[in-house]
């Protein structure tokens, strides 16, 4: 991060055929024609398809440990940790999971050169293209390279935008998790003088350097409009996991509000809304509550526009419906013409030949 040296429970379930959950007017799957459909008012889901880029930062600091100090003997990095709970929670999913990477800022080897657009570049286009069975790639890359540079957060997320329109995914839900540990910066036309800019270096003096100064500014209008662009403009879910200094609120403000932009805050009316990073064991809980949100139980639900969804079943039994995601069912979160599964119902799911289908009805015409 741093550039210079110091660098309702009813809803249809049980309560009368005519009560649920209204689906509303879908795009017609072309597979499915209304009238065979409505011909057979229960229909086997499949689960649905995601893609997911990872977003990494690789920058000075992610080479300390959780408490921002150099290791000691058997002490992990920010780095290592990533890497380790990276690789406990993609395991399950690789399969099923899309999993490609970008890492910033680009390879620094050897001395870090005096020049600030050296420190803060990215390298073109998207390290490792989302694709099945990718996580052992994933990490081969992350063992390459050490953390080295600053922290370009809007410049890597303009690549994945332009990697996104220009790479279109048929059937398979999209998303981003970018994992960082602390405020953007590397953007020296933030319009903000060094004097009264938020510093993301621990040392204010850090601003006032008169070659890297502007580069330690923080560079957040320009990440939140890039953020933007991928959630409202492009449909792109984005996860913001923060490895936050407690001593710094001022920047884990800035990740609330990257997290809020990206269209999937931490749920919760309290606490932070990025997924905060503060002991070892956080890392592996954000890890795993994101790949199972975005890979696991989520299951497309195509019903012609005049259909009422009365219920969800696993091998013909019902589950019911919660809105606490605690267990049962709930349209997924990211996208109404889903069905997520939650607790036991998400395990019976999962096991080898579950059968998930929904009830419904059509009105009359």
């Amino acid at each position: 991060m741093l550039l210079l040296g110091t660098l309702a429970a009813c809803a249809g379930i049980g309560c009368g055929a005519k009560t649920g959950l209204l689906v509303p007017a879908l795009e017609r799957d072309a597979a499915i024609e209304a009238g065979a459909v409505c011909a057979r008012p229960e229909v086997t889901l499949s689960p649905q398809a995601a893609e997911v880029l990872f977003i990494i930062d690789r920058s000075n600091s992610m080479a300390d440990t959780l408490d921002g100090r150099d290791p000691g003997p058997g002490e992990l990095s920010r780095w290592l940790l990533l890497q380790g709970a990276l690789a406990a929670s993609l395991a399950a999913f690789d399969d099923r999971l899309g999993v490609g990477a970008e890492f910033y800022p680009q390879v620094l080897r050897g001395e870090i050169p005096p020049d600030p657009d050296l420190v803060c570049g990215i390298d073109p286009g998207i390290d490792l293209p989302p694709g099945p069975r990718n996580s052992a790639a994933l990490l081969e890359l992350m063992a390459r390279d050490e953390p080295r540079g600053g922290t370009p957060t809007a410049a890597a997320l303009l690549e994945a935008e332009r990697f996104f329109r220009e790479t279109p995914a048929e059937g398979a839900r999209r998303f981003i998790v970018l994992a960082t540990d602390g405020g953007p910066n590397c953007n020296a036309d933030t319009g903000t003088p060094g004097t009264t800019c938020l510093c993301t270096s621990s040392e204010r003096n850090d601003c006032l350097d008169p070659i890297f100064g502007p580069y330690n500014c923080i560079d957040d209008r320009r990440t939140l409009m890039t953020l933007d662009a991928l959630h409202a403009g492009l449909g792109i879910p984005v996860y913001v996991i923060g490895i936050d200094n407690p001593e710094r609120p001022d920047l884990a403000a800035v990740l609330d509000r990257m997290a809020e932009q990206g269209g999937v805050p931490r749920s919760g009316s309290s606490g932070r809304r990025f997924y905060s990073i503060q002991r070892a064991g956080d890392l592996d809980t954000a890890l795993a509550t994101i790949t199972e949100s975005i890979a696991r139980c989520v299951f497309r639900l195509a019903l012609p526009p005049t259909a009422t969804l009365l219920e969800v079943r696993i091998d013909g039994s019902p589950i019911p419906w919660r809105s606490d995601h605690e267990d049962g069912w709930d349209r997924s979160p990211i996208d109404d013409r889903e069905i997520s599964l939650y607790g036991s119902a998400c395990e019976l799911a999962s096991a080898p030949g579950a059968r998930v289908t929904a009830l419904f009805e059509c009105a009359e015409p």
